[in-house]
């Protein structure tokens, strides 16, 4: 093998840069995702039973029964529906039991506001 001379090719510049930037940009995208599911981990979700808490709804029925409300598109009975609920008033979702709701009187707020001087 006389006479062959092997040639070792010398990097270029730029390929040792195009390493850092795309170790660099990958860092990045690590720390973005990691801070991203930091703030998601307490994140309460938008369906489900329980992104009904604080929903607002509406008295469809009262009856001898029970009331049933109207919430986000669905009907739920009420558990120990406060007194002088009517048909079409607003009430707001304070807790969840099984498949029954616990509400309060949106209303009722409303006028003892304006018993007391308030604006509602």
């Amino acid at each position: 093998m006389q006479g062959v001379e092997v040639a070792v090719a010398a990097s270029p510049a730029w390929s040792e840069g195009l390493i850092w930037s795309a170790l660099i940009s990958g860092a990045m995208l690590l720390v973005v995702f990691v801070l991203v599911a930091w703030r998601l981990r307490n994140w309460r979700g938008i369906s489900g039973v329980e992104s009904l808490e604080g929903a607002q709804g509406t008295v469809k029925t009262v009856t001898p029964d029970g009331v049933i409300v109207h919430v986000r598109s669905d009907d739920w009975w009420v558990l120990e529906a406060p007194v002088g609920l009517r048909p079409g008033q607003k009430v707001e979702v304070v807790a969840v039991e099984g498949l029954r709701v616990r509400v309060r009187s949106l209303e009722a707020e409303k006028t003892e506001s304006q018993k007391r001087g308030g604006k509602a």
